[in-house]
């Protein structure tokens, strides 16, 4: 995949479909705080399985800025001390093996989760990739 620039709100970058292990590597920056999120979503309901997010924003659930893994909804792996910072580049990788799901950030390993419960690796999947920005703060603490 190519560099990625984001402006404004949310917005889907890409989605395309999977199937197996892969390894998925892009380049991206934001000029404002921003997340990248890669999901992994079921082909036919769209249901989202894991996601890999890269923070740059505040989180509240999470109290601060991290990286970290979801199956579904849930929190499965955080790693507190990886985060990403407005106008620089970064490069992003995601890989899955089995039923092991990995995350780095230029070139260092993050959040990783083993999947009990993952079925076998003729699995299919589509991935999406997205990014959200908080938008440039004003003088009286709203987002333009």
């Amino acid at each position: 995949m190519g560099s990625s620039a984001a402006r404004g709100t949310a917005r889907s970058i890409r989605t395309v479909p999977m199937s197996g292990d892969f390894t998925l590597t892009f380049d991206g920056w934001t000029e404002e705080k921003g997340t990248f999120e890669v999901r992994l979503l079921d082909p036919k309901t769209n249901e989202v399985f894991h996601t890999f997010c890269f923070m740059g924003q505040y989180h509240p659930v999470l109290d601060g800025v991290k990286s970290c893994i979801l199956k579904g909804n849930m929190f499965v792996a955080v790693n507190p001390r990886m985060w990403i910072f407005p106008g620089r580049l970064f490069h992003f990788e995601v890989r899955t093996a089995r039923s092991q799901y990995q995350m780095f950030l230029n070139g260092e390993l993050g959040p990783v989760f083993v999947d009990p419960d993952q079925p076998d690796a003729s699995r299919e999947f589509k991935i999406q990739l997205a990014c959200s920005i908080e938008g440039r703060k004003t003088r009286s603490g709203s987002t333009t």
